[in-house]
């Protein structure tokens, strides 16, 4: 969500540099910003940061990037990889997709793209689907993800074994795409919702 101001913490988290950087920045002038009373704290006004983000040729969507939905898709199929990954794109095309075709993939890429939404096929290689839900919710920055189970064996023992890990949906294959994209929407507006 764009804000009408952002503190000097909060922009050196958008663009990566230390908030003493940005508070050099502030006391140079190459960022523009205000100090508030009593606090003496300083803030930046939305247009003096996109203004400073074009003149150090820097993307405004650094600025939206917390609000783009991250989603991976996990399945050893790459016809279902596939699939997956064009319903999601006619979602949106702003979405941010990686795929992963073994179970130790989806785990290094989880932790590196922390992901807001995961399909995850419970048999795959290296490492099955169980294993990465555990890892997936024992990691402080990935534990929040929705996680969607897509399986060919979604036999009520392999239904109880996921309880623990809390998935979102367990979806038997073959998929049906229209109740994944009605999935993401839900996701998307329940997301919406909680950042409002």
């Amino acid at each position: 969500m764009v804000k009408e101001y952002y503190s000097t913490g909060e922009i050196a988290k958008l663009i990566g540099i230390s908030e003493r950087t940005v508070k050099n920045y502030c006391t140079s002038g190459r960022i523009q910003s205000i100090k508030t009373p009593i606090t003496n704290y300083r803030k930046i006004s939305y247009d003096n940061l996109a203004r400073f983000l074009e003149e150090n040729n820097l993307s405004l969507d650094l600025l939206h990037k917390d609000e783009i939905m991250k989603i991976l898709i996990c399945d050893d199929e790459p016809s279902i990889v596939d699939l997956l990954v064009i319903t999601v794109q006619n979602i949106s095309t702003e979405f941010i997709i990686e795929t992963a075709n073994d179970g130790y993939d989806a785990c290094v890429k989880a932790g590196t793209l922390l992901p807001d939404v995961i399909f995850l096929d419970l048999k795959m290689p290296k490492t099955d689907g169980f294993d990465v839900c555990r890892s997936i919710r024992n990691n402080e920055k990935t534990k929040h993800a929705e996680i969607i189970i897509i399986t060919g064996e979604a036999t009520e023992e392999n239904i109880q074994r996921l309880n623990e890990f809390k998935p979102r949906h367990v979806l038997g294959k073959p998929l049906n795409f229209n109740e994944i994209t009605n999935m993401v929407n839900n996701i998307i507006s329940s997301k919406k919702a909680v950042s409002s």
